[in-house]
């Protein structure tokens, strides 16, 4: 199956089809005067396939153990209970996660060289941000003897925030490397 992607030019009002995952330079038009390089990325493209192994080997494995200790939960809970949410991230978990998926979000994010500053400047400094707090929420959760549902829930946000900002930051290096 191959896909298309269609390019709006607005300048001329026309639309292009490419075939995803080719480079190359579209045709002069309209005189030669417009002339662009085209890098279609969907499946198949270099980024997905980049953005792919992020995902599978960063971050679903390193949920794994949590997974694993649900399951070594269920197993000693009661017949009939459940183990709560705050049994499998109660200890900053999450946090912690969170923490290091920033740290190489901002490596790649660091190393890349971009074509504009404004994407690095944020992608940065909402990575330095999320490695912040995590690494904060998880000392306060580490020493507390009972965390409070305020503190896992804020780590759930932080954690999915990290997820989106570093698979932005893994992605945008792979294009800024293309």
């Amino acid at each position: 199956m191959t896909a298309l992607v269609n390019v709006n030019f607005r300048n001329y009002g026309t639309f292009e089809s490419f075939r995803c995952g080719t480079r190359g330079e579209l045709p002069s038009w309209k005189n030669g005067v417009f002339r662009t390089r085209v890098i279609a990325l969907c499946s198949g493209g270099p980024m997905s396939s980049r953005v792919l192994r992020w995902l599978i080997f960063s971050i679903i494995f390193s949920l794994l153990p949590l997974g694993l200790d649900y399951l070594m939960a269920l197993s000693r809970a009661a017949s009939g209970s459940t183990p709560g949410f705050s049994e499998i991230i109660g200890k900053g978990e999450l946090c912690l996660l969170a923490v290091a998926l920033s740290a190489v979000g901002l490596g790649e994010i660091q190393g890349a060289t971009l074509k504009g500053e404004r994407t690095g400047i944020v992608l940065g400094g909402a990575s330095l941000i999320n490695l912040a707090v995590s690494m904060a929420l998880y000392v306060m959760m580490k020493s507390s003897t009972e965390p409070s549902a305020l503190q896992m829930i804020i780590s759930s946000v932080f954690f999915v925030s990290t997820l989106i900002v570093s698979t932005s930051c893994i992605a945008v290096s792979e294009v800024a490397d293309a």
